[in-house]
């Protein structure tokens, strides 16, 4: 019997696993604490749920990094809430230039009971300001993030 293989050439590797992972370059905007993002770019799972959040979003806080999602009027979920009711087991990481946020937590947010996702990265403040202080326009941002539930 002569042994038979099959090879699949996965070109989606980084994003496996992920129900959306974004890539793109960091913008400086005239707020220290916020950054936009250039040549945005998604895969996943889940793409289909998720649009890009125009308005700087990725931004620090005391003990946290946040990346700003919006969902998508034909996806699965309507607003934050039913996306916060309908998923668990939040994980993944945030990735800026060579560093990578060493976060405690994942937690959902955001606005009101709207469509915009804030995917907060928990760290101490000691990491979260070490992060950061190495973030600079031009540097290349990989979002992944992974959920359970429908």
């Amino acid at each position: 019997m002569i042994p038979k293989w099959l090879f699949v050439d996965d070109d989606s590797s980084s994003a496996a696993g992920s129900n959306i992972q974004v890539v793109g370059t960091m913008v400086a905007t005239s707020n220290a604490n916020r950054y936009n993002l250039s040549s945005w770019t998604e895969s996943g799972s889940d793409l289909d749920d998720w649009e890009e959040y125009p308005h700087s979003p990725v931004r620090k806080s005391a003990r946290s990094i946040s990346f700003l999602l919006e969902l998508t009027a034909t996806g699965t979920w309507n607003n934050k809430s039913a996306f916060a009711a309908g998923t668990s087991s939040y994980t993944g990481s945030l990735q800026i230039g060579s560093n990578t946020l060493p976060h405690t937590s994942i937690s959902i947010t955001g606005p009101g009971n709207g469509t915009t996702v804030f995917v907060r990265f928990n760290a101490s403040t000691s990491d979260t300001s070490a992060f950061w202080a190495n973030v600079a326009s031009g540097q290349t941002l990989n979002f992944n993030f992974s959920y359970s539930g429908t």
